[in-house]
C-alpha cells in the first residue's frame, strides 16, 4: 500500500479531506469509495462489495458523479460504472465542482508541484470551457468563482474565463459563505465578491466563513469573527477550527502541549479540552486522539468507537478512512465495524505488535556542549525543510503531509523520514486546515538542551527541556531569535 499515493490527506488517513467542503454536499446517488490492493485502484461501495475492478494507477473519491484517475502518467475521469467518461490525457487534473474542473496540457511534475504547462477548464463532456492559459489555477470553482494566480499574485475568474477580480493579493481563499480571506502584506481579512474589502486586513491569519464565523489569529491567540466584523468569540486558543454541526474544535496549551475540545457558536466549552488531537463533527461524529490512538466521540462526548487507530478521517456517506499501519488503510462504519480492509492486514499488524528488541546501552559520556549546538542547528534546519515541503504538498494537494509524502517525493531525506535524526526525534500532527511539527533530543541535555515547535506561521519556536516529561515545544513557546 502507497501511503502516499493517496490524494485526499496528507497521509493515508484523510482519503475523504483533501478537496475543499465546497463540495462534499455536492454528491448526490451510490457513494464509491476508493481502494487500492496490488498497486492498482477500483471502487467499493458501502458494503465494501468491489464495483469497480482494480485498473488504475491512481484513484480519488467522486465529484459530482465522475472521479478522477490515473492512467499511466496522465489523468482522466470515470463514471460510477467504471466507464471512461473524459479520457485520461492531461498532465493534471482537479476534481470537478459547479460543473467544471481544472486541468493541466504540457506541466512537469516537480515532486508535489506540477509547474509549467497550461491550464484551463473543462466541462463534464470533456469540452474545454475556458482555454488554457499560462496561469496557475488553484483549485476549484466555488460560488461561482476560481481562484487564478498570475505574476505571484491571487485573483478570480468566472464560469467564463474572465477575470473579475484581478490578481492582486499575496494568497486567497475560496469564496465561502458569500466571502473569502486573502492575504496583503503580512496581514488577512476578507472580500467579497465584487472584489471590494469587506473586513480590512488586520489579523495576523485568517480562514473561511462557515456557519456565520471565521478563525483568526490576533498576535499569538485565534478566535472568530462575524459577518458584522465583530469578535464574536475573542482570541483565546491556540487553535480554531472552522464551525461544523454547531461545533468547533479549538486547542488550549498548556504544560502539557495543546489539548483539544469543542465549542458552541458563544465560545462555551460543550467538550472540555482533554484529547491530544480532534477533528471537525462530520454526520454526528468527530475524530479524537487519546493516547497515540485515535477514536471516535459524539455531540456529548461520549467515546462511541474506541481509540485504536493509527490515524482517522472525518465520516463521509457513512463510511471513515482509518489507518491500520504507516503504508495500510481501511474503512469502518459508525460502529467501528470494518466495511473494507487489505488483504493479509491481520497477519500483517499481529507481526508489528512484536516487542522490539532493547537498544544496547552505551557508556554515557558527559554532554558535549559543541555536539549538543550541533545538534540544535541541524533541528532547527530540518523543521524548516519540513515547513518547505508541507507549502509544496499543500499548493499541490489542498492539504499538509507526512513524513512518507515528503520522503517519495525526495523532499526530505529517509532519516528525518523515520522520525529520528542527529541526537533528535521528529513528528508532524496535521489537522484539518493546519499541521504542526516537533522536534525533541533523544536525550534531553545530552544530545539537545532544547526542543523546537513549527506550524503552518512558518515561525519556530523554542523551549529549554531537562527530561522527556517537559520536552515538547509548542505555540506558546519563545520564538527562536527572540531572546
Amino acid at each position: 500500500m502507497r501511503a502516499s499515493a493517496l490524494p485526499l490527506i496528507a497521509s493515508v488517513i484523510a482519503l475523504l479531506l483533501l478537496y475543499p467542503a465546497v463540495a462534499e454536499s455536492q454528491e448526490k446517488g451510490k457513494p464509491l469509495f476508493p481502494v487500492e490492493e496490488d498497486g492498482k485502484w477500483s471502487f467499493i461501495d458501502k458494503t465494501g462489495k468491489v464495483v469497480v475492478k482494480p485498473q488504475f494507477d491512481d484513484a480519488w473519491r467522486f465529484s459530482e458523479g465522475l472521479a478522477k484517475v490515473k492512467v499511466g502518467r496522465k489523468y482522466g475521469f470515470i463514471d460510477k460504472t467504471g466507464k471512461v467518461a473524459i479520457e485520461a490525457k492531461f498532465d493534471a487534473v482537479w476534481m470537478f465542482s459547479e460543473g467544471l474542473a481544472a486541468v493541466n496540457l504540457g506541466g512537469t511534475w516537480k515532486g508535489p508541484r506540477i509547474e509549467g504547462g497550461k491550464w484551463g477548464f473543462i466541462d463534464k463532456t470533456g469540452k474545454m470551457v475556458i482555454e488554457p492559459q499560462s496561469q496557475i489555477q488553484l483549485g476549484v470553482f466555488s460560488e461561482g468563482l476560481a481562484r487564478v494566480q498570475a505574476g505571484g499574485k491571487v485573483g478570480y475568474i468566472d464560469r467564463t474565463g474572465k477575470v473579475v477580480i484581478k490578481p492582486q493579493f499575496d494568497e486567497a481563499g475560496y469564496f465561502s459563505e458569500g466571502l473569502a480571506y486573502i492575504k496583503i502584506g503580512e496581514k488577512w481579512g476578507f472580500i467579497d465578491k465584487t472584489g471590494n474589502i469587506y473586513i480590512t486586513p488586520r489579523f495576523d491569519w485568517a480562514y473561511k466563513f462557515t456557519e456565520g464565523l471565521a478563525s483568526v489569529l490576533v498576535g499569538t491567540k485565534r478566535g472568530y469573527i462575524d459577518k458584522k466584523r465583530k469578535m464574536a468569540i475573542k482570541p483565546g486558543f491556540a487553535e480554531a477550527r472552522p464551525f461544523s454541526e454547531g461545533l468547533a474544535v479549538v486547542g488550549v496549551s498548556g504544560g502539557k502541549g495543546t489539548k483539544y475540545g469543542f465549542i458552541d457558536k458563544k465560545g462555551n466549552y460543550v467538550i472540555k479540552p482533554r484529547f491530544k488531537g480532534a477533528g471537525s463533527f462530520s454526520e454526528g461524529l468527530a475524530r479524537v486522539k487519546l493516547d497515540g490512538k485515535w477514536g471516535y466521540i459524539d455531540k456529548s462526548g461520549n467515546m462511541v468507537i474506541k481509540p485504536r487507530f493509527r490515524g482517522a478521517s472525518e465520516f463521509t456517506h457513512g463510511l471513515a478512512v482509518v489507518r491500520l499501519t504507516s503504508d495500510d488503510f481501511a474503512y469502518i462504519d459508525k460502529t467501528g465495524k470494518f466495511v473494507w480492509k487489505p488483504r493479509g492486514i491481520e497477519e500483517k499488524l499481529a507481526g508489528s505488535e512484536k516487542a522490539p528488541k532493547e537498544e544496547k546501552k552505551a557508556d554515557e559520556k558527559p554532554p558535549d556542549p559543541a555536539a549538543i549546538a550541533a545538534n540544535e542547528a541541524h533541528a532547527i534546519a530540518a523543521l524548516r525543510t519540513i515547513s518547505s515541503a508541507q507549502e509544496l504538498y499543500n499548493a499541490r494537494y489542498g492539504k499538509y503531509g507526512t513524513f512518507k509524502d515528503f520522503e517519495k517525493w525526495g523532499l526530505i531525506d529517509a532519516k528525518l523520514a523515520a522520525g529520528k535524526k542527529s541526537g533528535y526525534f521528529f513528528d508532524v500532527d496535521n489537522k484539518d486546515t493546519s499541521y504542526s511539527a516537533v522536534a525533541w533530543p533523544v536525550k534531553p541535555g545530552k544530545t539537545g538542551a532544547r526542543s523546537f515547535f513549527i506550524d503552518e506561521s512558518g515561525v519556530i519556536r523554542y523551549r529549554s527541556c531537562k527530561s522527556l516529561k517537559d520536552s515538547l515545544a509548542d505555540s506558546k513557546s519563545k520564538v527562536l531569535g527572540s531572546e
